[in-house]
């Protein structure tokens, strides 16, 4: 299975914006960086809970529905 997540982050660093400021720290899941400076940008991902099954067929799971949290903390 792969890790939802990590896609998320590598598929967002795909713009050449939030790469810079992947590049310094400010993409991370779960919690910002405590050592970030405070005028840096930063990109939060959260998950908010478990991943939902929403297509079944017999007793497998067909498909997903996963959400996150994105925050985003900049100066301007």
């Amino acid at each position: 299975m792969n890790d939802m997540l990590s896609e998320l982050m590598q598929a967002l660093a795909n713009d050449s914006d939030i790469l810079a400021i992947q590049r310094t720290g400010g993409l991370k899941s779960y919690s910002r960086y405590e050592n970030l400076s405070e005028s840096s940008t930063s990109i939060t991902i959260t998950p908010t809970g478990p991943p939902e099954q929403t297509a079944m067929s017999s007793n497998d799971s067909l498909a997903k529905h996963f959400v996150y949290q994105v925050s985003i903390e900049a100066i301007d």
